[in-house]
This record gives structure tokens, C-alpha cells and sequence, in this order.
């Protein structure tokens, strides 16, 4: 048994758990918007008027499988994540810590892996959060937890609740049962301590299990005296959580939704025209029962008449419309971040402008990740007994093409021409612009040329020691 109320949520979690799980919905796509029903899609006002709920709840399912939800959300936060690993990190570790490379976390992942899994995290919810735990052997090991799982701390660094619920297999019948449990760290008495508690009966008691309490300590000796956890947010690594970077184009994604629900309704509306017959009972043996191609209505009484009430569906083009100009918001928002198709018209100081707000936040939570990520690892290299100033982690944050293009190109080359530029500064603004090779300096580019046909060589174009300005004609 415990004396802690491990069902407290922080207020800082209650007040953000609604927007995380908008994300998790949208990230699950149109199942999971569909489940949640009304909290999506609101009945139509008409559709409140049927008197019978089990009719009423028949034109509401209709209502919403005609509608389909933009799976944008789960693409999206995949290509950010592949944006801001468009190169593997650097990474510099103790050799004690190089296992980490292989098997990083404990359900089996690398650490370049494990890395990605924290950038995504972060993308979408704006937050995650690295345990450094121990293996069966004692020795540093990761878990990783989203958002949803960080439930409870305080701004001391004395107490860390995170929720490990979810689905757990019995290894004797194979069968799965869903286990309430969670994991909570304590710093009291000089010591940092972690306890599993499982739920049953609504009441906490400590996992039935061999391990038990956990006493962190140092190799060679030694109490840790601090909670092995980083918090990664989308601003900075404290417990406080940051905005939910993606939001916006998430809560687009429904509103595109609802449109859609409603477009689709209005075309179904005007291809199905109510036919009306007047002159007649609706008991009248004689009324139509068939309509559409080859059937024949005969009416008795030359008083009758049939006409048809058919929704015109002017609507239709400004509900269309709408839905367009929500998804270009949607892609505005996020995915056009990394459709760049004009990279051929564009200088690549026009697309930094361009795409400046945007790449702010990506570097943001590039660096954040990095600076997570080391921050563990240091954690790590503390529990093992070495050096935490061997850890490194260094990551590329340049996400724009900078590629020159051919004006570019012409222009440094006519500079070097002139004389306003030495061959060695116009190598190196090429070599910086990607249209040299990054790996040779002029100095070695100068040998390779050296050693072409004269007739393409420096021979006859030495490089001055000082750019040759042309000097002006005398009248």
C-alpha cells in the first residue's frame, strides 16, 4: 500500500491532457474520429427533430460516413521528423556506454532510433520525457514516455509519477489483460527511489514482482542525488509544458471535416429529389411505390398531379471552396514546411524568408531534442561511473536548401573574374552554396585543377596573392 494519491493529475497536465489527446485522435485518423462522435462532428440542427433516436442515430451514422477526415496529421509529423534527420546525429560517448548505440532503450531500440521516436513526440505533442533506468545487469538503460504518460511532478525534482497503464501479457496463458500501474520516483532521505504500484479494486498496491523498490546509485558507490528524468519540451527541457506544435493544423483537420460532412450532405441532398403526388391519400391503393427508369405511374383522377422537390445545391460550390481554403490553411500549418517544388526558381535566400517562422520552431525542437538527449546521456554516464564530459550529441539544424543556383553561380564566378573576389573566397562561397565538394579546401581543389590539361589548368591564371582591382583609364 501507498500513502501517495497516485490518481493526482498535475494542473499543468489536466489543463493540457484535452489538446495531447486532439492530437492522438488525429494521428489515429478517421476510426478514432469517428468513435469519438459528437465531440467531432455536432448533429445538424434538422437531424435533432427526428423523433425517434433510433432513426435519428441511422441519419447521423449516415451523416458521418459520408464525411472523410484528412489524414494529414501522422504524414506530417513523419516528415518533419525525417526533415530534422536529414543526417544522422553526431554522437560522442564514454566507452562504457558505446552498448547504448546498439540498444539504447528497453523495448530493443537504437539510440539513433530512440532519437527519432523523441523528435516525433515532440513534433506532435510538444513533449516527452527520457527515464534512465537499469537492465537486469544494472547497467543505464532509457524509457521513453510521451506526454500523456507524465502525469504528476513537482518544480523541485523531489517527485515524478508517470502512468505505465496499458495492456500486459500473461506469459502462462497468453492471454491479455489491461493493468492500471504506475511508476513513481522519489528523492527523500538522501536517496532517489523507484516503485511500481498496480491498481486493483481501486485501491494502489506495490507491483508483486522480485525487483521492488529501486535504490539509484553511482557505480563505485553512492546515492544519486537526482531524479534520473528529462523533461523535452518544445521550448526547453523544464517540467512546465510548452505549446502543442502542431495544434493548429490538427484542429484544421476536423474543421475540414465537419465541411466536408456537411458538403457531402448537401450533394446527397440534391441528387435525391422527393417525389410528391397531390390529389391523393397516402393510403390510396393507387400511390406510386417505384420510382426511377422503367417504372409507370398511373394516376386515376385527371384532378391528380405529380411534381418533384429538388434541392438545387447552390451551396455546394462556397461549401467546396471552404474545405479548399481550410486545407491550404491546414498546409500552411505544416506540411508545406518541407514541399519545397520550386527550388529551381527560388534563390535560397528566398526560401529562407520564406520559410523563416516555420524553421524556427523546427530548430527549436531540433536543439531541444539534442540538448534532451545529451542531458541523459550525462545522466547515464554519471550512473555508470564516467566521465559525463565525454558525452556529445550534435545535430545539423540547417533544414534549407541552400543550394546556389546558376545566377548565383555566375555571379561569384564573374567576381572572381573581376578581380573583387580571390579564387580561394569564390571556391569557398561555391563549396558553401553545394556546388563544390564540402571535403576539399581551394588549396586541394587548386592541385586537382594543377593536374588537368594545361590547357584547362591554373597555367597562365595564377592566383594573385592580392585581388587585381582594375584601375580606372586616364583621360
Amino acid at each position: 500500500m501507498t500513502t501517495f494519491d497516485l490518481d493526482a493529475k498535475h494542473p499543468s497536465f489536466i489543463k493540457f491532457n484535452d489538446w495531447w489527446a486532439e492530437v492522438d485522435d488525429a494521428i489515429e485518423g478517421e476510426s478514432a474520429i469517428e468513435l469519438a462522435g459528437e465531440d467531432y462532428l455536432p448533429k445538424p440542427g434538422a437531424m435533432l427533430f427526428i423523433a425517434d433516436p433510433v432513426k435519428q442515430n441511422q441519419a447521423y451514422t449516415a451523416f458521418q460516413k459520408r464525411a472523410s477526415y484528412p489524414e494529414i496529421t501522422a504524414p506530417t509529423i513523419r516528415g518533419l521528423t525525417g526533415v530534422i534527420h536529414s543526417e544522422p546525429c553526431k554522437i560522442e560517448l564514454p566507452g562504457i556506454l558505446e552498448y547504448l548505440r546498439e540498444k539504447a532503450t528497453v523495448d530493443g531500440l537504437t539510440l539513433e532510433s530512440m532519437i527519432r521516436r523523441i523528435t516525433r513526440n515532440v513534433v506532435g505533442y510538444g513533449r516527452t520525457g527520457i527515464a534512465v533506468t537499469v537492465d537486469a545487469e544494472s547497467k543505464p538503460i532509457f524509457a521513453i514516455y510521451n506526454a500523456r504518460s507524465i502525469q504528476n511532478w513537482d518544480d523541485a525534482g523531489t517527485v515524478l509519477v508517470l502512468d505505465e497503464s496499458g495492456p500486459e501479457l500473461n506469459e502462462e496463458t497468453l492471454a491479455w489483460t489491461d493493468v492500471t500501474k504506475k511508476l513513481l520516483f522519489l528523492k527523500q532521505d538522501g536517496k532517489v527511489t523507484a516503485e511500481r504500484f498496480v491498481q486493483a479494486n481501486k485501491s494502489w498496491a506495490t507491483e508483486d514482482t522480485d525487483i521492488g523498490e529501486v535504490v539509484f546509485k553511482k557505480t563505485g558507490g553512492g546515492n544519486l542525488d537526482f531524479i534520473p528524468f528529462v523533461f523535452i519540451d518544445t521550448n526547453d527541457l523544464t517540467p512546465e509544458p510548452d505549446e502543442v506544435p502542431l495544434l493548429p493544423l490538427v484542429r484544421l483537420a476536423a474543421k475540414a471535416y465537419r465541411q466536408d460532412a456537411n458538403y457531402q450532405h448537401t450533394l446527397m441532398m440534391a441528387s435525391s429529389p422527393t417525389y410528391v403526388v397531390s390529389g391523393m391519400g397516402k393510403d390510396d391503393p393507387d400511390v406510386p411505390q417505384v420510382v426511377g427508369g422503367g417504372s409507370i405511374w398511373y394516376l386515376p383522377d385527371s384532378e391528380m398531379k405529380a411534381d418533384i422537390l429538388e434541392f438545387t445545391g447552390e451551396s455546394a460550390k462556397a461549401q467546396r471552396q471552404a474545405i479548399i481554403d481550410t486545407m491550404e490553411a491546414a498546409v500552411q500549418a505544416g506540411a508545406r514546411l518541407f514541399a519545397n517544388n520550386d527550388a529551381v526558381q527560388e534563390s535560397g535566400e528566398a526560401r529562407k524568408i520564406k520559410y523563416a517562422a516555420q524553421t524556427a520552431t523546427l530548430v527549436g525542437i531540433a536543439l531541444n531534442v539534442v540538448a534532451g538527449v545529451e542531458s541523459a546521456l550525462k545522466m547515464a554516464a554519471v550512473m555508470a561511473g564516467a566521465n559525463e564530459d565525454e558525452v556529445s550529441v550534435q545535430l545539423n539544424t540547417d533544414f534549407i536548401d541552400s543550394t546556389l543556383g546558376a545566377q548565383e553561380m555566375t555571379a561569384i564566378i564573374s567576381a572572381v573574374t573581376a578581380g573583387l573576389l580571390s579564387y580561394e573566397t569564390g571556391y569557398e562561397q561555391l563549396r558553401e552554396g553545394g556546388r563544390a565538394n564540402i571535403e576539399r579546401d581551394w588549396e586541394e581543389e587548386k592541385e586537382l585543377i594543377d593536374k588537368q590539361d594545361p590547357a584547362l589548368g591554373m597555367e597562365g591564371r595564377e592566383v594573385p596573392d592580392e585581388p587585381v582591382i582594375p584601375k580606372a583609364e586616364e583621360e
